[in-house]
């Protein structure tokens, strides 16, 4: 997968920014590192950052005479796995590119979940569920969830995906498969998955969904 994803930050967020991408290396199974930091020459804070795979570009050529030093084995492959980070002064949350994609986030967006709607499904299954969600969401601000009624406001399916799977949809998105077969609820609804491989073809999921 060759591409970055890029994303804007609260100021104060350096060392969160670097934690998530350790993290996700971690996850991922790479090792990391920093590729560059830019900052501000009045106050030399840092404006932004590129986090890359450790096997990220090429080692230059050693041109030393290696009669005298043997070579280390070569590591670097270039791989094009990595996270460019904005810091903004003004922002403070993480948001996957600009208001148009962040959708229904509750931290972020007005949308229909608190009107009398919601106060209808606080009970029961689906409002379990509901508040599972909301417990997600005050956590990782990039977790996103959505759900559609029918005529007699009972709902028709549901859709989920934390911040790790977005993620890992905008990083490997390119091919995307659902399996309905995975699972259902005792309602006999199907759990539909949306599927994808890593650069390591490892399988990846982008988000959920309740049919």
């Amino acid at each position: 997968m060759i591409g970055y994803l890029k994303m804007v930050w609260n100021l104060t967020a350096e060392k969160e920014a670097w934690k998530f991408w350790v993290d996700y290396g971690g996850k991922m199974g790479f090792g990391v590192h920093k590729d560059y930091s830019n900052k501000n020459r009045k106050d030399e804070v840092v404006t932004s950052e590129k986090f890359v795979c450790n096997k990220e570009g090429f080692r230059e050529i050693d041109k030393r005479d290696h009669f005298y030093k043997a070579p280390r084995a070569e590591t670097r492959t270039g791989c094009h796995v990595g996270m460019k980070i904005v810091f903004d002064r003004k922002k403070c949350i993480m948001k996957f590119g600009g208001r148009e994609h962040v959708g229904f986030l509750p931290l972020d967006q007005k949308n229909y979940l608190r009107t009398k709607r919601e106060r209808r499904l606080q009970f029961g299954e689906v409002g379990s569920l509901l508040m599972s969600f909301k417990d997600q969401a005050s956590q990782d601000p990039s977790f996103f969830y959505a759900f559609q009624l029918d005529n007699k406001e009972q709902i028709t399916n549901i859709f989920w995906a934390d911040g790790m799977m977005r993620m890992d949809y905008e990083l490997f998105g390119d091919f995307v498969t659902f399996d309905t077969t995975f699972a259902t609820n005792k309602d006999h609804r199907p759990l539909e998955v949306f599927i994808g491989y890593n650069h390591y073809r490892e399988q990846v999921i982008f988000g959920a969904s309740l049919l």
